[in-house]
């Protein structure tokens, strides 16, 4: 590729990085892009490399695309060149003109429907089917219809949530197929531990026999039986 496009959106999947760190993904990104090669990543970079290689991919496939369009409209440029030579062809020449008409309008719908697809795809905030990285360090992908239901159920802690799961994935390297369905799990074991800590706390509250207790009423009872015995 003889250039990287990148859309402003992209700032979004970069914010949690630091200066460095952007500076080690782009350049990532520009030599994947110049010479195909896989970089090495360490740093918290390496969780939105993913994301971008997947949209220097697409574009790559685009412009080879628009490679072969340009080939196909230079065959038929020399097609319209012979026909000059060879007037008994005009009416085939006038038959592919049509169709290469009919070719470019295809193409040119197709090139828009790629543009939308750009857009929308990874880089694009809009579109609730598409994942986007959220979290501290950009590397859980929810759709927006997911994080409009994280904040349902977890209105007053949900960045919280989000951000600990985050976390935690950067930090073991784990990868789950449902994020939300993770959060969901937390959120119970989280609730069960509460229960039992407030259990073990009424139980400490609870009054308690003492041995002192226990020491006179072996007094008492004692001292009542001597006195029956006595009389």
């Amino acid at each position: 590729m003889d250039y990287l496009k990148i859309f402003t959106d992209f700032a979004q999947s970069i914010e949690p990085l630091d200066d460095a760190e952007r500076g080690r993904l782009f350049s990532a990104m520009l030599t994947y892009a110049r010479e195909s090669r896989i970089p090495e990543l360490s740093g918290n970079e390496r969780f939105v490399w993913p994301t971008a290689k997947l949209h220097i991919d697409r574009e790559a496939a685009y412009l080879e695309k628009k490679r072969e369009s340009a080939s196909l409209g230079g065959r038929t440029r020399q097609a319209r060149a012979s026909a000059v030579k060879h007037p008994q062809a005009s009416s085939s020449i006038d038959a592919q003109k049509d169709n290469d008409k009919d070719n470019d309008n295809d193409k040119e719908n197709d090139k828009d429907k790629e543009k939308e697809k750009d857009k929308k795809y990874f880089f694009s905030a809009g579109g609730e089917d598409v994942p986007l990285p959220r979290g501290r360090y950009a590397n859980i992908p929810l759709t927006e219809s997911q994080l409009a239901q994280l904040r349902a159920e977890f209105p007053g802690d949900f960045q919280q949530r989000l951000d600990r799961l985050s976390e935690y994935v950067a930090a073991s390297g784990k990868v789950y197929q449902d994020h939300l369905a993770v959060l969901r799990s937390w959120a119970r074991k989280d609730a069960e531990e509460a229960r039992a800590a407030s259990a073990r706390g009424r139980a400490r509250a609870a009054p308690r026999k003492s041995e002192s207790d226990d020491w006179m009423k072996e007094y008492v009872k004692r001292y009542c039986k001597v006195k029956e015995d006595a009389s």
